[in-house]
């Protein structure tokens, strides 16, 4: 048994003490160094009137809607907020990670420039994605309402100091909220990064963090046995966490994930949260799954329960994560964090850091510089299917052909979020004999992307790129959001391949024809 799980390493967790994870002293001192979340709630407390002072007035001035800029940590949080607590909510949530332009260019054209918050957010304040987002609609509303009258529509969150703190401040926002520089980005939904929209949702806050101080700080925390649930199945070969999540849950799938595959999938180890992944009968689940069933205690979650009890009567390891009520949502984070922190100790990573993060990014900025050079970013020749080039493979059955028997397939895709994509790819899934995951580019490169990289080396990955039919300048960077969004997918593509991992490169003219991959 790891040290975390002995009653002094229990303590110790709350302590900060990182010689649970590692034997080396400037190990030890980062981890500490980023335990800042364990507390966190009781932190915030205090800043409860201030937060709904602040978003009261928001209100009172108007403000119709307000779109949250970030990527990872800084915007799943609030998507997941949004989904829960949106519907009773004074303002409209909407929550921006993609550089696709046609995104882009659909926010811009729906929300009203007069009545929308722009909330930018980014611990390090130099993330290029929230950057973009940022310099893109601040310069729609320099142009429209002058300095002063921009200024007073942007609100950033960040760390001191940063980048984005420092602008900020010369450009005289309406409010920057300053996070701690002792919380990652991914363990970060009950600071600043999480209570700013929870606020602006008009989400009972006191009530809200209370939730997570109640679970107290001591060895009998849920995280704790939950943790060593997931370690130990993950050690046995069912590293992949099935969320099954009752309806208004589904998005907190997408939160997990950046959690806990970030955290764990490292030096060939990890956990991979497997969210909205379309049900299969029970005799068509392998044996390299675990099931989390996520609902409230009430009727509506009663077949969420019935899945569970089916899938352990079929001889596989499944649990529940039940909610009182709304408001248990801080509870319900804060027991997956100290979950994903114990799982990290007891497979043998660190879970706070990212060591193959860096490599996607390193090989999308070379290609956005060649591109400022006078450059440019194709993708040329591949197999032909319809409307579809294939580079990697002739088809999908081709390509998954080789795909190991505990595989996971990893539909990546870089083209506008809608409905009707994600029916597509859930078509996708639905048929395939192994686990799978969908994400949209570049958000899952702030989630699963380190997974994917430094995680188990059974995922292959089939990456979707999709043409614009408008571009969009990202004002003071020299390139536009779809030169960003190639540079990015193809970055990711080499990044993967250049680990071992199988990739078949998609690219088409726009994502309906993605309709001959499913035939």
């Amino acid at each position: 048994m790891s040290e975390v799980l002995t009653p002094d390493g229990r303590q110790r967790f709350w302590k900060r003490d990182g010689s649970l994870w590692s034997t080396e002293p400037a190990v030890q001192e980062f981890i500490s160094r980023f335990m800042g979340w364990t507390d966190i709630a009781e932190r915030m407390l205090p800043r409860v009137e201030e937060l709904q002072s602040f978003a009261k007035h928001v209100v009172q001035e108007g403000f119709t809607d307000v779109l949250v800029c970030g990527m990872g940590g800084s915007s799943l949080g609030s998507l997941v907020l949004r989904d829960v607590y949106g519907a009773d909510s004074p303002l409209k949530i909407h929550v921006l990670d993609s550089t696709s332009p046609g995104t882009i260019l659909k926010f811009r054209n729906e929300l009203p420039l007069e009545t929308t918050l722009f909330v930018v957010a980014s611990k390090s304040g130099t993330t290029v994605e929230p950057k973009a987002f940022e310099e893109f609609f601040w310069s729609e509303c320099l142009k429209k309402f002058g300095l002063v009258g921009a200024a007073q529509k942007f609100v950033a969150i960040t760390d001191p100091g940063s980048q984005m703190d420092i602008e900020a401040q010369s450009r005289n926002y309406r409010r920057i909220f300053l996070g701690d520089p002792q919380i990652g980005g991914r363990f970060s939904v009950l600071s600043l990064f999480g209570l700013v929209t929870a606020a602006l949702l008009g989400v009972d806050l006191a009530g809200f963090l209370a939730r997570a101080v109640a679970l107290g700080k001591d060895g009998n925390h849920p995280g704790f046995e939950f943790g060593q649930w997931l370690a130990e199945n993950a050690l046995a070969g069912r590293e992949k966490v099935t969320l099954l999540a009752a309806p208004g849950l589904e998005s907190f799938g997408l939160w997990a994930e950046q959690l806990v595959a970030e955290s764990t999938g490292k030096h060939g180890h990890g956990i991979l949260p497997v969210a909205l992944e379309p049900l299969k009968t029970l005799d068509q689940y392998s044996n390299d799954r675990v099931f989390v069933g996520l609902r409230y205690d009430d009727a509506a979650g009663a077949q969420t329960t019935k899945m569970v009890q089916a899938l352990e009567a079929q001889g596989h390891p499944a649990t529940e994560r039940v909610l009182k009520d709304k408001l248990d949502l801080a509870a319900e984070f804060i027991t997956w964090e100290v979950a994903t922190a114990v799982a990290g100790a007891l497979i043998g990573v660190n879970p706070f850091d990212q060591p193959n993060v860096e490599s996607a990014k390193v090989l999308a900025r070379q290609k956005l510089t060649e591109v400022r050079n006078g450059g440019s970013i194709e993708i040329k020749g591949g197999h032909s299917l319809g409307h579809l080039h294939l580079h990697g493979a002739a088809g999908l059955g081709e390509f998954l052909a080789d795909a190991p028997e505990n595989a996971y397939v990893g539909f990546l895709a870089y083209v506008d979020e809608s409905e009707e994509v994600d029916a597509l790819f859930a078509k996708l899934r639905e048929g395939l004999p192994y686990v799978s995951s969908f994400g949209y580019g570049p958000r899952y490169l702030h989630s699963t992307g380190q997974y994917h990289k430094g995680g188990p080396a059974n995922g292959v990955f089939v990456v979707v790129v999709a043409d614009d039919d408008t571009d969009v300048d990202i004002p003071g960077m020299g390139v536009t959001f779809g030169q960003l969004k190639r540079a990015q997918a193809i970055g990711d593509v080499e990044a993967l391949r250049a680990e071992g991992r199988p990739v078949l490169l998609v690219t088409c003219k726009k994502a309906s024809d993605l309709e001959a991959l499913v035939d």
